[in-house]
């Protein structure tokens, strides 16, 4: 297994239905409201699937699928970290094993950003769940870029 930025692409497309989800709490529910709700997110189709995998988004509200949302993207974040840190016991590079260092860091973050912005979803602090999906994601973004700077060649890529 190897690290990618599909990752970060995973948590990246969660955020964004966790903002389409946000964006609508203040909207009349239709009959469809995983519909509704995707049809605002830059990938409908990914949005549906992964809300739909969770049972509990039959009976959910805009609440409840944020809820959902924000769980998948923190299962998403605690898989890429225990890939990281995978690759980093493996790894022989010093450099390399730095950047998996400073990237299961950067995913142990991005995890208790997610844990934060649970709380903040039950207390209705939607803007404080924005900030902290937000910071989640520029997480995962950091991993990426210490690649990038890195100049490595080409990130290595993961179907998890």
């Amino acid at each position: 297994m190897e690290f990618s930025r599909s990752h970060s692409s995973s948590l990246l497309a969660l955020f964004f239905i966790c903002l389409s989800i946000l964006s609508n709490l203040f909207t009349s529910a239709e009959a469809d409201l995983i519909s509704d709700v995707c049809t605002a997110s830059k990938n409908p189709q990914f949005c549906a699937n992964s809300l739909r995998s969770d049972p509990r988004s039959r009976r959910a509200d805009l609440k409840g699928l944020g809820q959902i949302a924000i769980d998948l993207a923190t299962k998403s974040a605690k898989s890429t970290k225990t890939l990281v840190d995978s690759l980093k016991q493996n790894a022989t590079d010093t450099r390399l094993k730095g950047i998996y260092d400073s990237c299961s860091e950067n995913y142990g973050d991005s995890i208790d950003d997610l844990g934060e912005a649970t709380s903040l979803l039950k207390s209705g602090d939607y803007l404080g769940v924005n900030l902290r999906a937000s910071a989640a994601l520029d997480d995962a973004d950091t991993c990426d870029d210490n690649f990038k700077d890195a100049k490595l060649g080409t990130t290595k890529s993961c179907r998890c």
